[in-house]
């Protein structure tokens, strides 16, 4: 920790000592549900994302030789999934830069449109089986392909409803996930590694970038991070800024759902912050901590200032892009003992449901009379003078998910950190209502909101559903700003123009 900051080395070191007392590393290993409050029954369910490395080291050769004969005559793939399904394969495709894969992880009806290709294989990803996004994905690009099975291959739980069609179809394959593994946690899982082998990674050279030993430095280095992340959290630093470098620019995606929604709930919560620019060391308020992904050295500079100025900069080296499998296992279990230092239960997700509830009643509320409801929001100028020190604001952009929409809300978001001095975090919907969207509900009160709806999404239709992807959309930020209306939390609603053109003043 920096000189200036000395209580900060303090609140870390408190945090190491706590984990060391607890003897968390033994007892993560033995799958201890008692580290952390609640359902220890349901947590002991969801602890196999560590044994699962092991397990997937003995698939890797076959499911590499299984990828190599789909791409001889489908050389592309389209996953489609949702959360955990979808941010792990989308920053392998990004830090791997393949174009033989593509994720598709929205219901903006021309981002669907666009994932259509004759050469695909379409694969199918979802845990429970049902999720609504993952569901009308596979209606629509069956009904394209004319019902071709071998253009298909699903990953689930044993037992779902999506197992069973795949089954009743005859798709191409059917990978069973072990059950025990929740979503943000199974990218070293098939719902990682099934995409990753289809892109033409490595699946043996990419596992292969963690020990063999679960004694070894990886889970150690790991269990450090947890440290600094819980225990700066608990001191107040909670802002978890992501500063990835080079080809590694799109890890804070996968981070982001991680650490939201695994520590976003009864009221607390460490805020992922990715993809903001960085500024001078003065823009930042004193709840941030910096991690630092290096890979090239082009932020060096950045870092070295904001920790002279007192900012707690935390380093990470990383080079080869195998090395993915290593990061993602080590800040898993950084965050299971961030959690275990927060008291709060790192594998629940209790608000996320909420907002899928809401935009089915507001899907039946469509049926029955072609309208959607208006559930009011607050005015923008309300948003932006309900922010306060320690807050962050929340950017949620139900558009089409490009790089130049993303882009051009950027001055925006620089304009707001700079002018309040707080954390921004930026999302496209629906994604981050599987991602940070149990923070914005169960987190600490803090967040002010800025929907950003297209008035014009257009549609297309969904196979078996009396509602087409335009209205889907709509209906998914309708239910998200219900959820957060229903708690105090401020939002208001804009176009892509009226955010663009905002004007948040100069302090």
């Amino acid at each position: 920790m920096p000189a200036a900051q000395p209580e900060l080395g303090e609140a870390v070191v408190a945090a190491e000592a706590e984990l060391e007392e607890s003897d968390f590393l033994a007892r993560l290993r033995r799958r201890d549900p008692s580290l952390w409050p609640g359902d220890r029954a349901e947590i002991a369910d969801r602890m196999g994302w560590l044994p699962v490395v092991a397990a997937m080291r003995g698939q890797a050769v076959e499911l590499n030789e299984w990828a190599a004969g789909v791409r001889g005559s489908l050389p592309h793939a389209v996953q489609l999934g949702m959360g955990g399904s979808s941010l792990g394969p989308e920053v392998l495709r990004q830090t791997f830069d393949t174009d033989r894969l593509d994720v598709t992880d929205t219901t903006f009806p021309d981002a669907v449109r666009a994932s259509e290709h004759t050469d695909a294989l379409y694969v199918v990803a979802s845990k429970s089986g049902g999720t609504l996004e993952t569901r009308s994905h596979e209606a629509y690009f069956w009904e394209r392909t004319g019902g071709d099975p071998a253009r298909f291959a699903a990953i689930t739980d044993a037992g779902s409803d999506l197992e069973s069609t795949a089954l009743e179809r005859g798709y191409r394959r059917s990978f069973q996930n072990p059950s025990d593994i929740g979503g943000r946690y199974s990218v070293l899982s098939y719902f990682g590694l099934v995409a990753a082998a289809l892109a033409g990674i490595d699946i043996e050279a990419l596992l292969g970038s963690i020990g063999e030993d679960d004694n070894g430095p990886e889970i150690h280095a790991g269990v450090a991070l947890g440290a600094a992340l819980g225990g700066l959290g608990r001191a107040g630093r909670d802002k978890v800024t992501i500063v990835a470098e080079g080809r590694f620019a799109s890890f804070g995606l996968w981070a982001e759902q991680l650490l939201a929604e695994s520590t976003g709930k009864q009221g607390k919560g460490l805020v992922p912050v990715a993809g903001e620019e960085l500024g001078d060391p003065d823009v930042y308020g004193g709840d941030r901590v910096f991690v630092h992904l290096r890979s090239d050295g082009s932020h060096d500079a950045a870092m070295h200032r904001l920790a002279e100025a007192g900012h707690p900069v935390l380093t990470r080296e990383i080079s080869d892009p195998h090395e993915l499998a290593n990061e993602f296992l080590q800040w898993e279990v950084a965050t299971a003992a961030a959690g275990m230092l927060l008291g709060i239960d790192p594998f629940d997700q209790p608000n996320v449901a909420e907002s899928k509830a809401n935009t089915d009643r507001v899907l039946k509320e469509w049926e029955g009379s072609g309208q959607l409801p208006d559930p009011g929001a607050d005015s923008i100028d309300d948003v932006l003078g309900a922010i306060g020190p320690g807050g962050y604001v929340a950017i949620m952009a139900y558009v089409d998910p490009t790089e130049p929409n993303e882009d051009r809300f950027r001055a925006v978001r620089t304009a707001i950190r700079d002018r309040y001095q707080v954390a921004t975090t930026f999302g496209f919907g629906p994604r981050f209502l599987h991602s940070t969207g149990q923070l914005h509900k169960g987190g600490p009160q803090v967040g002010c909101f800025i929907q950003v709806v297209d008035p014009d999404p257009g549609d297309l239709p969904i196979p078996g559903r009396p509602f087409g992807f335009g209205t889907l959309i709509q209906a998914q930020a309708i239910g998200d700003r219900q959820a957060l209306r229903s708690r105090s939390r401020p939002v208001a609603v804009m176009t892509p123009d009226e955010l663009e053109s905002l004007s948040v003043g100069s302090g």
